[in-house]
């Protein structure tokens, strides 16, 4: 029975944890006038260094992720960057079309010509 449960938990938890993730970026975007694409924790990790602002909120969300996870912010980030990486790898985005290719567009025509 408890394997049963535990089958069905994880799936719910993902769940669970990428709408706070969705919540988090709606957040930034909304009230912090940031990007929907970064978490507010993600953020808090990049301004710390510019902001003492940034900073203290940081702490804040760190102490308030801390029984379950430890420097949380940076986590945050990281995890955000491998995302960012993935995708731009699974779209060939650093391949022909990428940026890395100065003087061709970021992305093929429709017929997949530049």
């Amino acid at each position: 029975m408890s394997s049963h449960v535990s089958a069905l938990a994880r799936p719910l938890l993902r769940v669970v944890a990428a709408a706070a993730a969705v919540a988090s970026r709606a957040v930034n975007a909304v009230f912090y006038r940031g990007s929907m694409h970064q978490s507010l924790s993600a953020r808090a990790h990049v301004e710390q260094g510019r902001d003492p602002v940034w900073a203290a909120r940081r702490r804040r969300i760190d102490r308030l992720f801390s029984l379950c996870e430890e420097r949380h912010c940076a986590n945050a980030w990281a995890d955000e960057v491998y995302r960012a990486r993935r995708t731009l790898e699974m779209n060939e985005a650093t391949g022909p079309y990428g940026p890395s290719r100065p003087g061709l567009p970021d992305t093929p025509d429709s017929d997949g010509t530049a």
